[in-house]
């Protein structure tokens, strides 16, 4: 970049030749903001002093800071951090600024290459990024003048409210932006409207508004200036946790924050896949969950007895159903007390015979836990944490903040405590050590839920009044910030509530995983309702109370897909649905779709209609068998996916655009979706559908073929089907140039780990296609830095002149024992138009193979090669 200095009139202009296009606002009226007083260049990026403009006050009667400091870090090639804080002289207290989620070390050079050039406009303050590769303005807040567009305000920065608004690139069309959750929509954001983001226990029912968890990331997918090249792709996050919004318009995208700082994070991309793997880069890589995490989960409120938990175990045996994880939620508890069992309802023997029954199947068992500890001088989990002085405190920061949940009155433990860890680790710890042998944990109510408004005023209780805190200027919500959850003002160790509300899950869910971890030596699940950005680096989600209707369905997709978005890709929504009574037709349908979820549990609500696959009617429970098999049949390719997730911050599930970002058609698609980059899913989401109208997308350099899954029928790229999809099929269709691992499924994931594997090849156009596969222990904290797993990768490839296809399996990493006593067992090849004659397997002739002709298809049985050694297979024509 190149820094002009104007020392006469101290406008300072960092330039690119496109800002001699850029105009100061448009009318003096509006809100100027700051004026840039200094600037300079320093061995990371660059730094400036921003001056208040004179005469000028904010809008909800907030004073401007009188003086700002601006920071732009250059994090690396593809990264772009910009900070804007008040200078400490103008602070009564230390601003808030959001702690523990930021992964990635800062630089203390610039980077040798970066796509990017960060631009200083001077009076009025503005700051323009270019990415360098094809000279997009990302972001840029100059206020448009020409009489098309709508002039905006400059920065606005108070101690309550800070605005900041930005040009958006979108060549012609509306913006195509995704993210800003969480919430259920549409997974393409709607423009003209306001997206709030402020953790709450608000059910799933209402759409487009605020729900349990904050994630104030947008990726922006930009139309090429050119048709048929792809759509460019960038990436921004708001590291803040106060009460904001975001307001979508045709021209412009507006950040309102009700307190702490401006860090705003840059991903230039330019592919959607690279935006998610820069944000992960800073927010941490996903967890890697168990394999046995990857199985059939099975829940419900109402198991009101160790009698029924044991009696829905035993209905699975008896109809041959997989199921890896059994489930309590706050039934078990005595008088709905955390660490505590019902003594007649679960009785403490009963329990841990249960649970040994099912560790001894290979099965495992997870509990429900809230943050709420009821507040009473016989508990001892409450005693404990009065002793050690954890408790979220009132306004005044002495008194613990008193609020009711399920056991009645509650405290509420400050997971950002310097003593927070040790009591939750010990109260965790001694449940399992006197009661259930757990396996996971499923955090609730931590938004945080409250009964009363703020504090119970019924409980003597210290509140404020008048509170500037839970009545502040600007509220973004449409309720008042303290609706459901406890008092606005009270403290925790690191700060006001007013600005660590929405952090208080992710607190929560480092702690528990943390103590998980220790306690049991090998890798966890933990599922939190509440989440924050980097939530994903502990744990999963799962989409909260949702309801038994068909659009709860379809959104459920939207909800999967936004969450791979902001780096939690093990996510699901409660299978069949969790309030109202689900219908047959309805769960049928949710099991084809739900047992294909990243996490993937069955779960409703009390004195709902039972819902287990068993529950409703023979051919429910075929089509449920039927669904959760193939789960297990895919779940070397999903763990695979988990792992390169874990390894690389790539996703699970994905939108179509992310492996077909030339092809336009694939934007707005959302009933549709890609499980990694080879399998296509096209579910029916709708009453008494019987035909779904399914695009396959295609690349613009060869047109993509495409196979069923089930039986290798081709299809080709750029064009829509209808598919006939009667209620005991769902329609997965194969890219082609992929080669997908299998294994045989048995009722458990342990069990299935045992079975031989086989690989599914459906070749491209050229005849080629490639894939990999990942194995190991499925449960070990140091998998990855101890390199101990085995890792393949398989190409397949036809010699025109040999007339031969040759199948290879390449071993890249060999840390995993005991993959030598694993094999692969089979191989089916689809789109083979000529018969094969013979078949070799590692210079082996083999017999056991079929050609169908009308399938184009072929199976090759009764291999039992080696998963640990190279693989050779030989079709000849």
């Amino acid at each position: 970049f190149v820094v002009c200095v104007r020392c006469a009139m101290l406008r300072l202009v960092l330039l690119l030749g496109l800002l001699a296009t850029l105009s100061p606002l448009a009318d003096a009226s509006w809100l100027q903001g700051y004026t840039v007083s200094s600037l300079s260049n320093n061995p990371t990026g660059l730094s400036a002093v921003l001056q208040k403009v004179a005469n000028e006050q904010g809008p909800y009667n907030t004073p401007y800071y009188a003086s700002l400091n601006l920071t732009v870090v250059y994090v690396d090639n593809s990264i772009v951090r910009v900070q804007i804080q008040p200078f400490s002289s103008e602070l009564k207290s230390p601003v808030w600024q959001v702690p523990d989620v930021v992964r990635i070390a800062m630089p203390s050079t610039k980077p040798s290459n970066p796509d990017f050039v960060v631009s200083v406009v001077s009076s009025p303050f503005a700051l323009v990024i270019v990415r360098n590769s094809d000279k997009l303005v990302l972001f840029n807040t100059t206020s448009p003048s020409s009489s098309s567009d709508s002039g905006f305000n400059g920065l606005i920065f108070g101690e309550q409210y800070i605005s900041w608004t930005t040009q958006l690139p979108r060549n012609g069309q509306d913006p195509k932006i995704f993210g800003l959750g969480e919430r259920v929509q549409d997974f393409l954001l709607n423009i003209n409207q306001t997206y709030v983001m402020w953790a709450r226990d608000q059910g799933a029912a209402i759409h487009n508004t605020n729900l349990y968890g904050v994630h104030p990331f947008y990726l922006q997918m930009v139309p090429p200036s050119t048709p048929g090249q792809p759509y460019g792709a960038h990436g921004f996050f708001m590291l803040n946790s106060n009460a904001m919004s975001v307001t979508l318009q045709s021209n412009s995208l507006t950040w309102q924050l009700s307190g702490g700082i401006i860090d705003l994070w840059l991903f230039t991309g330019s592919k959607p896949a690279a935006v998610v793997e820069q944000y992960t880069r800073v927010i941490g890589r996903p967890h890697l969950p168990p394999y046995w995490g990857l199985g059939w989960h099975q829940c419900r409120w109402g198991y009101h007895t160790i009698e029924e938990t044991a009696k829905v175990v035993q209905m699975y045996e008896f109809h041959d159903l997989p199921l890896d994880v059994m489930w309590n939620d706050i039934d078990y508890m005595d008088s709905y007390m955390d660490f505590t069992l019902d003594p007649v309802r679960f009785p403490t023997s009963e329990v841990q015979a249960f649970v040994d029954y099912l560790h001894e199947q290979q099965q495992h068992y997870i509990v429900i836990v809230d943050p709420g500890i009821f507040v009473d001088d016989q508990y001892e989990a409450y005693n404990e944490g009065t002793a050690m002085n954890v408790w979220i405190t009132d306004y005044t920061g002495t008194e613990p903040l008193v609020g009711k949940v399920w056991p009645g009155y509650t405290t509420f433990p400050d997971f950002s405590h310097p003593n927070a860890s040790a009591f939750w680790s010990r109260q965790i710890s001694k449940f399992r050590a006197n009661g259930p042998a757990f396996d996971g944990l499923w955090i609730d109510m931590n938004e945080i839920s409250n009964f009363c408004t703020g504090s119970c005023t019924d409980f003597p209780v210290a509140v404020p009044s008048p509170d500037p805190w839970d009545n502040p200027p600007f509220c973004p919500t449409t309720q008042p910030l303290n609706t459901s959850t406890i008092s606005i003002s009270a403290q925790q160790h690191i700060g006001r509530n007013y600005d660590t509300h929405s952090m208080y899950g992710f607190s929560e869910t480092v702690l528990t995983a943390k103590a998980l971890e220790n306690l049991l030596n090998r890798r966890s699940i933990v599922i939190s309702r509440s989440t924050f950005a980097g939530s994903g680096f502990h744990g999963g989600h799962w989409l909260g109370d949702n309801f038994s209707r068909w659009n709860d369905l379809k959104l459920s997709i939207s909800g999967v897909l936004n969450f791979q978005l902001f780096g939690i890709p093990l996510v699901g929504a409660d299978i069949c649905g969790f309030n109202e009574e689900t219908t047959q037709e309805l769960c049928s349908r949710w099991m084809q779709l739900g047992t294909l979820y990243p996490f993937s549990r069955n779960h409703n609500a009390i004195k709902m209609r039972s819902q287990e696959p068993y529950a409703l009617g023979q051919q429910h429970l075929d089509i449920s068998r039927q669904a959760i098999r193939l789960r297990y049949l895919i779940l070397p390719y999903f763990y695979s996916l988990f792992f390169e997730a874990h390894v690389n911050g790539s996703t699970v599930w994905r939108p179509l655009f992310f492996e077909f970002p030339s092809d336009a058609k694939t934007i707005s698609i959302d009933e549709q979706f890609m499980i990694g980059s080879s399998i296509l899913v096209s579910p029916a989401l709708y009453q008494n559908q019987t035909v779904v109208s399914a695009y396959f997308p295609t690349e613009t350099s060869s047109t993509t073929l495409w196979y069923d899954f089930f039986n290798g029928t081709q299809y080709v790229g750029g064009t829509s089907y209808n598919l006939f999809t009667p209620i005991d099929r769902i329609n997965l269709h194969l890219r082609g140039g992929s080669i997908l691992p299998t294994q045989f499924a048995s009722l458990t994931t342990a069990a299935s780990r045992n079975n031989s594997f086989m690989l599914i090849v459906a070749p491209n156009k050229q005849a080629q296609a490639k894939g990999s596969l990942i194995v190991d222990d499925g449960e070990s904290l140091t998998t990855v830095s101890d390199k101990a797993y085995l890792s393949v990768d398989y190409t397949f490839q036809y010699n025109i002149n040999a007339k031969q296809y040759t199948l290879t399996g390449t071993i890249t990493n060999t840390g995993y024992p005991q993959a030598h006593n694993l094999n692969l067992g089979a191989v089916t090849l689809y789109g083979i138009r000529d018969s094969i004659s013979n078949v070799t397997v590692n210079g082996r002739p083999v017999d056991t193979f079929h050609y169908d002709r009308d399938l184009m298809s072929v199976n090759l049985t009764g291999i039992f090669a080696r998963l640990s050694s190279s693989l050779s297979i030989i079709f000849s024509l």
